[in-house]
């Protein structure tokens, strides 16, 4: 399972395998939501992206995901950007240099996480104040610790994913008639049921800030199919500095 733009990077450089001509074009609708999470106990309201940033009235580690997708989105909308202009502003020069002058306020307070569960371990175990996770990690967790976390709804990033099997794969025509399967509506809802992303609904009747959510910012996948593989690489040149 991976996001779009990974898929479609995949699948050009001849990594991931294609459908049988006579498939059906998959929906890669599954999609899931990224947002701050933070110790309650450590906050009297719900911190956004500037409050993240804020290391002074906020003393302790950040943990943001190690991979510019995502990262740089929180950067400008920290930065004040409106998110209906975060892409138009990371599509030019000056918007990226904008990006990462602003990570470099934070730098020395991140902790870089790679997956999921990587993301809920480090706040679980105190290793951040805060940090950016999948709210379905967060939501799906012991009752002591939902409680223990809380999850700023309303300045979240929706990310779309979709399965693709290795070129490679001894089993490739089994594993494409499972990832079509896994593409089937009552599969998807299943995995929704299974893997939360938003409040649940006594969750939303019992807080009144979460009957109207606003809309996430959603990743745009074409522009990180157009520009991953060069924005990647000045990422890790940028997070291996010291």
């Amino acid at each position: 399972m991976m996001e779009n733009s990974s898929l479609a990077i995949g699948g050009s450089a001849g990594l991931l395998a294609p459908l049988p001509e006579d498939a059906a074009p998959p929906n890669y609708s599954t999609s899931i939501d990224y947002a701050i999470a933070w110790d309650s106990s450590r906050f009297d309201t719900p911190p956004n992206w500037a409050d993240f940033w804020d290391v002074a009235r906020h003393p302790g580690r950040r943990s943001l995901r190690r991979d510019p997708r995502t990262t740089l989105e929180i950067a400008l909308l920290a930065d004040g950007v409106p998110s209906e202009m975060v892409y138009r502003t990371l599509n030019t020069q000056d918007g990226l240099i904008r990006a990462f002058r602003k990570l470099d306020q934070l730098r020395p307070y991140i902790v870089w996480w790679s997956t999921p569960e990587e993301a809920g371990q480090i706040l679980k175990s105190g290793g951040a104040l805060m940090g950016l996770a999948p709210t379905g990690e967060m939501l799906n967790t012991a009752d002591g610790d939902t409680k223990r976390f809380g999850i700023c709804w309303q300045q979240r990033l929706q990310v779309r994913y979709g399965w693709g099997v290795p070129h490679s794969s001894a089993t490739t025509a089994t594993a494409l008639s499972f990832v079509s399967w896994l593409d089937q509506a009552q599969q998807q809802q299943a995995f929704s049921n299974a893997w939360p992303s938003l409040p649940s609904m006594r969750d939303m009747a019992v807080d009144t800030t979460l009957r109207h959510l606003a809309a996430p910012l959603v990743v745009d996948d074409i522009f990180w199919i157009n520009h991953l593989n060069i924005i990647a690489e000045h990422f890790e040149q940028w997070a291996l500095r010291k």
